[in-house]
């Protein structure tokens, strides 16, 4: 899939295009509300970036880090990098595993300076039970999760609720009483990452009793919880 994407992009035209007497030359990766979107949309750039820059911010804390208490330091690291990490990651849902590796790898860093882990030392229990954390793929999941969330409470833009549809109400199945949301069929991995397909289909695999949270606070601590219930 990815080759015959190449191979179809490197048809296209790349000639400057003359918009109202501008020359507007494309380009094959821009900045769009801090994300770095690619030709390919593999996302790879971004991934780069954000960890280039939570690298840069973790030296220049790195030397006061032990002399403040955990919590703040926590907070700090969660300010300067964790955020940068979690800032409109529902966009590599479906990526590559490859590119999500170096975000996960800059949050095992900072959780290894948090606690004062060793450099080869398992992070996955100090994410977990420590920091209380999610690691990079099940934060993505929660986000598509609660973009559904808030389309079910009437708190998502008009344009996404008009993408989001409920299963067949007409017939009674099990689906229909959980309140799942259709998913678009798909032949490409590609078109799987796209709203309508990503955002339905990680939903529909919530256990009921998460997807039947009254409040948007209630369904955060389910769903960590359930996840970190998981092995991962």
């Amino acid at each position: 899939m990815r080759c015959a994407t190449m191979r179809r992009r490197g048809q296209l035209d790349e000639s400057p295009i003359n918009f109202c007497g501008t020359q507007i030359t494309p380009v094959k990766i821009i900045r769009n509300l801090g994300v770095m979107m690619d030709s390919s949309l593999n996302f790879l750039q971004h991934g780069n970036h954000v960890v280039s820059s939570g690298f840069y911010h973790l030296r220049l804390i790195k030397s006061s880090i032990k002399s403040l208490p955990f919590e703040t330091a926590k907070a700090l690291v969660n300010c300067f990098v964790i955020n940068r990490i979690d800032y409109c990651n529902s966009l590599l849902a479906g990526v590559p595993r490859y590119a999500l590796h170096r975000l996960q790898h800059a949050m095992n860093a900072v959780a290894r300076m948090l606690c004062g882990a060793g450099k080869y030392c398992h992070v996955s229990s100090l994410i977990r039970e420590h920091l209380h954390w999610l690691p990079v793929p099940q934060l993505i999941r929660y986000k598509l999760c609660l973009t559904m969330l808030k389309v079910i409470h009437r708190l998502a833009p008009p344009y996404l609720s008009e993408l989001c549809e409920h299963a067949n109400n007409s017939v009674r199945t099990r689906s229909s009483a959980r309140g799942d949301f259709k998913i678009q069929r798909t032949r490409t991995k590609f078109r799987q990452r796209a709203f309508v397909v990503a955002r339905p289909a990680a939903w529909n695999s919530l256990p009921f009793n998460i997807c039947n949270s009254a409040t948007l606070n209630r369904f955060k601590t389910a769903f960590k919880s359930f996840m970190f219930s998981l092995e991962y």
